[in-house]
């Protein structure tokens, strides 16, 4: 996906105040970008809001995730390649809010 291409070019080194890696495992689970500082992650869909199925799947996935204190990101593939620097934009905001001792909902 395109969209995971460009966001690892904007995530990488640091460059939103935190580390970010790529594909990272956790348990049963392999995470497109995660903050170990933070307890962040960051998946890229694709086209996910027309398939209930995968819909479900991910909102399953996530709640394991929650439950283990991790914060999941969801951001559109599409999103992303139409406006990277609004995209850029909100996880500045949401990486600063956790930051500041903040929880994400």
């Amino acid at each position: 996906m395109l969209g995971e291409i460009l966001l690892w070019k904007a995530l990488s080194g640091g460059k939103l105040g935190t580390n970010f890696q790529r594909k990272v495992s956790i348990q049963d689970f392999i995470i497109g970008f995660y903050s170990e500082e933070l307890k962040m992650a960051i998946e890229v869909d694709k086209n996910s809001e027309y398939d209930p199925v995968q819909k479900e799947i991910d909102q399953l996935r996530d709640n394991r995730l929650h439950e283990l204190g991790i914060t999941v990101l969801r951001i559109e593939d599409q999103e992303i390649k139409r406006s990277l620097n609004s995209v850029l934009r909100f996880l500045e905001h949401k990486i600063q809010y956790v930051q500041q001792g903040n929880k994400v909902a």
